[in-house]
């Protein structure tokens, strides 16, 4: 992996200690904080970086933060997904300490292909757990903010985007083909190497996804699983016809949805955010390198656009990627982080955190065609072991908690 990739995955955490006051800066009604007798001394949890989780691992290593961290992890659901799964959040703070604090929130995973979205603030969660008792900075960072952390608003993706590398969507079922049955025809794997690939002419323009014709309509793939772009399905100018992201064809990937908050991963984070009313929040998602802030929707300046822009600014310092209005990438309707900067009223920021064009890779087909793949590893850095982090840790991962790792 290129170092300016890993040095893109490092998380100015410390940034959020200096730019929010003791008191808070937006905050709703306290939360109840248990108290408990604290066993963070000399407890860990151990956890394997060098793979993407499934949702089931991913729901086990919560689980276990939250057993072995009573006095600092406190993890629940804030919703269920289209096929019923949980929406967890765990939330970081020394819960021996009962005065209102300021309130963070990381949320990772809206988009099913973007594997690295969900590792990224799992990682967090698991590193700052493990590592209370011994870092001084962390300590402070735990005894004085409460930090949300959300790894996966879209749960039902992991399934499906390792079935089909392309798939973003969350899952609610939709007749894309309005032949009156849903999701009968999706991309199949053909040639059994473990990812969907693209039919293109040599010129580059596309034919088809690999697959059969399940249904037997003489049409390949037009029926896939799912569903909405849950990064569309926010309220905030959705549905605007402007835009160069954010469709109103079920069959496009950024599906925006039938209204805005149609999908229960979206309302549940909705309701999630309304009641904690975080001061700052940030998304996680992969296709580039960047830090963005709003607006998304329109290249107007937002009213507190020095205010994004000075922190966004201070984590490209650390991250080393481009900061921008998000804008300025492409437009974008009903996205995650205008609702949460204009409805939610948080400072709101996206950080892509990897991209790599040379993923993708062209096996002729004959007759002027070639298979096109790599998608996976496009959005994915490849899994490898590494001697940056103890115990080989995914180098990916590293957290900046006052030096670099």
């Amino acid at each position: 992996m290129p170092s300016d990739a890993v040095r893109a995955y490092v998380i100015p955490l410390i940034l959020l200690v200096a730019l929010l006051p003791s008191a808070a800066v937006t905050s709703g009604d306290p939360l109840p904080l248990r108290k408990g007798e604290s066993k963070t001394a000399d407890a860990s949890v151990v956890a394997s970086w060098d793979h993407y989780k499934d949702y089931w691992e991913l729901t086990d290593l919560l689980q276990r933060l939250n057993c072995t961290f009573p006095s600092l992890a406190d993890l629940r659901s804030i919703g269920k997904s289209v096929q019923g799964r949980e929406l967890w959040v765990i939330r970081l703070t020394n819960e021996n300490l009962t005065w209102t604090r300021p309130r963070v929130l990381f949320v990772g995973y809206h988009h099913a292909r973007e594997f690295i979205s969900a590792e990224v603030p799992l990682y967090i969660a698991w590193h700052l757990l493990n590592n209370y008792a011994k870092n001084e900075t962390i300590r402070g960072l735990l005894d004085s903010r409460e930090l949300y952390i959300i790894p996966a608003v879209n749960p039902d993706g992991f399934a499906a985007a390792t079935a089909n590398n392309w798939h973003r969507k969350n899952l609610q079922p939709i007749d894309d083909d309005d032949d009156g049955r849903i999701d009968e025809d999706p991309p199949d794997d053909e040639n059994g190497n473990g990812e969907i690939e693209i039919l293109a002419r040599e010129d580059g323009s596309f034919v088809r996804y690999e697959g059969k014709d399940d249904d037997g309509d003489d049409q390949y793939n037009e029926d896939w699983p799912g569903g909405v772009d849950l990064n569309r399905n926010y309220a905030y100018g959705w549905g605007d016809p402007d835009v160069v992201s954010g469709s109103t064809n079920p069959f496009n990937e950024d599906y925006i949805g039938a209204s805005s908050f149609s999908e229960p991963e979206t309302r549940s984070l909705r309701d999630f955010v309304l009641q904690t009313k975080p001061a700052i929040a940030i998304s996680y998602h992969s296709g580039t390198s960047l830090i963005l802030y709003p607006w998304g929707y329109t290249f107007r300046s937002a009213p507190h656009r020095e205010i994004l822009r000075w922190i966004a600014e201070r984590m490209r310092d650390s991250l080393r990627y481009p900061a921008r209005q998000s804008s300025n990438l492409y437009t974008t309707s009903g996205s995650w982080d205008d609702w949460m900067y204009a409805e939610g009223g948080t400072l709101s920021f996206t950080i892509e955190v990897y991209g790599d064009d040379s993923s993708f890779r062209t096996v002729p087909a004959g007759e002027g065609l070639v298979w096109l793949g790599g998608i996976g590893a496009f959005f994915n850095p490849r899994r490898r072991r590494s001697r940056s982090l103890p115990g080989g840790s995914f180098p990916a991962f590293s957290l900046w908690v006052g030096t670099r790792s």
